[in-house]
């Protein structure tokens, strides 16, 4: 199936016109995409430092975290 449907003008020529279900559901995955790598950032940042904390970790172990966010930082858009 084709991505675009074409539709005739009046002197007969065949222009394309997007289908634009595709291109929401495309939009859609890239959403849940965005969200999905959100999850891993929010467990490095927001949930592990506590956790560590109440199992006794030191604190500059727990301030040294910040070097595995930069994978997230530094990456190519």
């Amino acid at each position: 199936m084709s991505r675009f449907n074409t539709a005739s003008s009046a002197n007969g020529a065949v222009t394309p016109r997007a289908s634009y279900p595709l291109d929401k559901q495309i939009w859609m995955a890239l959403v849940g995409l965005y969200v999905a790598q959100a999850i891993p950032i929010y467990l490095v940042a927001a949930a592990l430092p506590p956790i560590l904390r109440a199992r006794g970790a030191d604190l500059s172990l727990i301030g040294g975290l910040g070097v595995l966010m930069l994978p997230w930082v530094i990456k190519p858009l």
